[in-house]
């Protein structure tokens, strides 16, 4: 009976065989036969490299192994690394070609007002211009100087024996008592004779005098009693006054008098005065040519007008 080992190198590496004895049933020899079938097996570790061995000849080519793609495995994750200092500047590119003109825009919105600049140099002088035709004369007011006694009461006597009268000087406000002779000279300055008087400013022409007399005082008098308001004037480098224009003589006389009686009137001037002339007004009893003595008490105002 033959030896099966002795088949051994008959069969391909990587091939499986089976034998089976069977005993001929005439000669009673044992049959080997050797059934082969190509099994593949799992594959065994892989061994250490041995060294390199002469190059065989080139076998055929053997089929084509079985490809097994594997899965995929999980995407790593990696750790964004530390960024990197800056570059030098590179260097300026030549500059490009101007682009068309795009469309304009819409207008922006109105800026804040800036500051105030500084006031800049006066120019020079225009040249004068042609003078302008005159105007219409006009026609003024002139001015009122106001006179009133204020709570100075104001006595008016007359003597019996002469022209001599005690009457008041006005101002503004107050008034002062004075002894005239009508149509003589006052002196400022003497003694009882305060300064009453005010200066002019300007030239012009005084035009009216106005009064009014309050009578505070009651009773008989001796006579008829007319008050009189007269206006005295001085140069201005003098402190004599003289009486200027017409007496103004109130309306109506009193003969018998109460408190509350008054007296009135305007009279029309014509004084012509120079800036520095002194006015002085004074209010003084007329006995209309008769002597008596008589006291009349009262507050007076009064007014010019000066053109």
């Amino acid at each position: 009976m033959s030896d099966p080992r002795k088949h051994r190198k008959t069969f391909k590496k990587g091939h499986r065989c089976k034998v089976k004895l069977k005993r001929h049933k005439i000669c009673k020899k044992v049959i080997i036969k050797v059934v082969k079938k190509r099994i593949p097996g799992p594959p065994g570790p892989q061994g250490p490299q041995g060294p390199a061995g002469i190059a065989g000849v080139t076998g055929t080519t053997g089929p084509s192994g079985l490809s097994i793609t594997g899965t995929t495995g999980p995407t790593g994750i990696g750790i964004t690394g530390v960024t990197g200092a800056t570059g030098p500047a590179g260097a300026v590119g030549a500059t490009g070609v101007t682009g068309n003109t795009g469309i304009t825009g819409a207008i922006g919105l109105t800026g804040t007002t800036g500051a105030t600049g500084l006031t800049g140099a006066t120019g020079i002088t225009g040249a004068t211009g042609v003078t302008g035709p005159t105007g219409a004369t006009a026609i003024g007011i002139g001015a009122v100087i106001p006179y009133a006694s204020g709570n100075d009461v104001i006595d008016l006597i007359t003597a019996a024996d002469g022209p001599i009268v005690d009457g008041g000087m006005l101002s503004f406000g107050t008034a002062q008592a004075i002894s005239v002779t009508p149509g003589g000279s006052i002196t400022i300055g003497l003694p009882n004779v305060p300064n009453f008087g005010f200066v002019v400013p300007r030239a012009g022409t005084i035009t009216s005098l106005a009064g009014f007399f309050f009578v505070i005082s009651q009773g008989l008098l001796p006579g008829i009693l007319q008050v009189n308001m007269q206006l005295y004037l001085a140069p201005a480098t003098s402190n004599i006054y003289n009486p200027v224009g017409t007496p103004l003589a109130l309306a109506p006389n009193f003969s018998n008098v109460a408190p509350g009686d008054n007296a009135s009137g305007v009279s029309v001037q014509n004084i012509p005065v120079v800036p520095g002339d002194k006015l002085l007004l004074i209010v003084i009893p007329n006995t209309l040519g008769t002597f008596f003595g008589s006291v009349l008490s009262g507050l007076a105002s009064a007014g010019i007008t000066i053109d």
